[in-house]
C-alpha cells in the first residue's frame, strides 16, 4: 500500500472520512499544513508517527474536517423547530426538558442559534436542554469560548443579534446565559457506542456529514441518530442529505428548506414497542442551575409570546395520500396513486419525484433514477429530485456526476430560501 494509501486508510478507521467524497486536494492540503507544523517533509515518516500518535492523527482529522458554518444557517430549519417546541408546550419543564442535539457541532454557532430560538419561543433556561459533540478538540474549544468574527453572521440574519451578545473587540461573545444551556463535548458518531447512555432527543442536527463518509460509516452514524432520536422527534440534516433515501424509516417535513426528517408511522410503532425502559445511564454532563435569562440595557428580553411562524403549506391532497401510503410502508398503494396522478393529470416533476422516492423504497433504483431524470427534465431546479439523483450517482461511484448534482441541489436551495 502507498504511503497515501495508508494515510487515508488511518483516517477512514479513525472517523470514517470517504477519502472520494472529502476530495485528494483537500487531504493533501491537510497533509501539508501538518507536515510543515511538524518540520517535516518525508511522508513516509510522518504515516510512522500518525500510526503511532494518536494526538498528531487527532490533529490532521482536525485539518481535514474543516466545517462551515454561522448563526441561523438554514433559517428555514430553526422556524420548523420553533414550530415544534411552540406545539409541545406546556410539555417542556425542569422534569422534562425539550432536548436537541447537535452532533456534529464545529465551533458552536449552531447550538447556539438553537438555544437562542428556544428562548426566542418563550422556553425558560431549564425547560431545555442543548448538548452538542464534534470530534474536534480545537472546535469544542471555539464553541465553549463563544466568540464570534462577523463571519459568522454572514447570509439571512432574521433574529435580533444584541439580546443574546454582547461587543467583544471586533466581533461579538455569546451572553453567559445562553452559554451555560450549551453542553459541549468531543465525541465520534461513528463510534458505534457513542452517547451510548444518552436519553432520546426531541430534535437532533447532523448537517452536512454523512455525505463525506463511508458506507459503513454512513449506516453507523445513521443507526446511532436512531437510536438516540425520541419517538415523534425531527433530525436536521445538509441540504444535499435526503435521509429518506439514505433510510427509508425516515421521510421529510415541510416545508422542503428546514431539511426535516421524522420517522415513517410504522417506524414509531414498532420503536414504541420496543424502547419503553427505564433510563440508568449517566446524565450527558452535570447539570446545572440557571438563571432567567436577563438581556443587557441595550436590547428588550426575548419575546415570551408564540413566535409568529406562517404554517407549512399542505402538498398537493393527491400526492398528499400518496405519501401517505408510502410512510405506513404500502408501496404498491403510494406507487399506484403516483400512476394515477401522471396519468389522469399528465406529468409533473413534484410526481415524477414522489414516484421516485417510492421505487427507490421498493428497490428499485433503475426505476427510480428514470422518474427523477424526467422530474429534472420538467424542473431542472427541481431539489428533491436533484438530491436523489447525487445519492444514486455517489452509490454508483460516479463521483464527478454526484459532484455536479450536489451542486445544482445548492443552488436550487439557495433560490427556494430567497423566494
Amino acid at each position: 500500500m502507498t504511503t497515501a494509501g495508508q494515510i487515508v486508510g488511518l483516517l477512514e478507521r479513525r472517523v470514517g472520512l470517504s477519502a472520494r467524497a472529502v476530495g485528494d486536494r483537500m487531504i493533501e492540503s491537510a497533509l501539508a499544513r501538518r507536515m510543515k507544523e511538524l518540520g517535516t517533509t518525508d511522508a513516509d515518516d510522518y504515516a510512522r508517527r500518525l500510526a503511532g500518535d494518536a494526538r498528531e492523527l487527532d490533529c490532521l482529522v482536525e485539518a481535514v474536517v474543516v466545517a462551515e458554518t454561522w448563526f441561523y444557517r438554514y433559517p428555514e430549519s430553526f422556524k420548523h423547530l420553533a414550530q415544534m417546541a411552540i406545539a409541545r408546550k406546556p410539555v417542556p419543564s425542569p422534569a422534562r426538558p425539550f432536548r436537541v442535539l447537535c452532533a456534529p457541532c464545529s465551533t458552536g454557532e449552531e447550538p447556539y442559534s438553537v438555544a437562542m430560538t428556544l428562548f426566542s419561543t418563550g422556553l425558560a433556561p431549564d425547560a431545555f436542554r442543548v448538548d452538542a459533540t464534534d470530534v474536534s478538540t480545537r472546535a469544542v474549544g471555539v464553541a465553549r469560548a463563544g466568540r464570534y468574527g462577523r463571519n459568522s453572521f454572514r447570509g439571512a440574519d432574521p433574529y435580533p443579534r444584541d439580546g443574546f451578545f454582547t461587543e467583544a473587540g471586533d466581533g461579538f461573545a455569546i451572553r453567559d446565559e445562553v452559554r451555560k444551556v450549551v453542553f459541549f463535548r468531543t465525541a465520534n458518531l461513528t463510534d458505534p457506542h457513542c452517547l451510548a447512555n444518552e436519553q432520546p432527543y426531541d430534535a437532533i442536527f447532523c448537517r452536512n456529514l454523512l455525505i463525506y463518509l463511508t458506507d459503513a460509516a454512513r449506516r453507523t452514524v445513521v443507526a446511532t441518530l436512531d437510536r438516540l432520536l425520541a419517538p415523534g422527534g425531527v433530525m436536521y440534516m445538509g441540504h444535499a442529505e435526503p435521509l429518506g433515501l439514505i433510510d427509508p424509516r425516515f421521510r421529510p417535513e415541510l416545508p422542503p428548506q428546514a431539511f426535516a426528517f421524522s420517522r415513517t408511522a410504522s417506524t414509531i410503532v414498532r420503536m414504541a414497542e420496543t424502547i419503553r425502559r427505564p433510563f440508568d445511564g449517566p446524565a450527558f454532563l452535570p447539570p446545572v442551575t440557571v438563571p432567567q435569562i436577563r438581556p443587557g440595557p441595550r436590547t428588550p428580553a426575548p419575546s415570551t409570546k408564540t413566535a409568529d411562524f406562517p404554517p407549512p403549506a399542505p402538498l398537493d391532497p393527491v400526492l398528499s395520500r400518496a405519501r401517505a401510503a408510502a410512510d405506513a410502508g404500502n408501496v404498491a398503494e403510494a406507487a399506484a396513486i403516483c400512476a394515477h396522478v401522471l396519468r389522469e393529470l399528465g406529468p409533473s416533476a413534484d410526481a415524477l419525484a414522489l414516484r421516485g422516492i417510492v421505487n427507490g423504497m421498493a428497490g428499485r433504483p433503475a426505476d427510480a433514477e428514470a422518474d427523477f431524470t424526467r422530474a429534472l427534465y420538467l424542473d431542472p431546479g427541481h431539489y428533491d429530485a436533484l438530491v436523489h439523483m447525487m445519492i444514486l450517482a455517489q452509490n454508483r461511484g460516479d463521483v464527478a456526476a454526484a459532484a455536479n448534482y450536489r451542486r445544482r441541489a445548492g443552488r436550487a436551495a439557495r433560490r427556494e430560501e430567497q423566494s
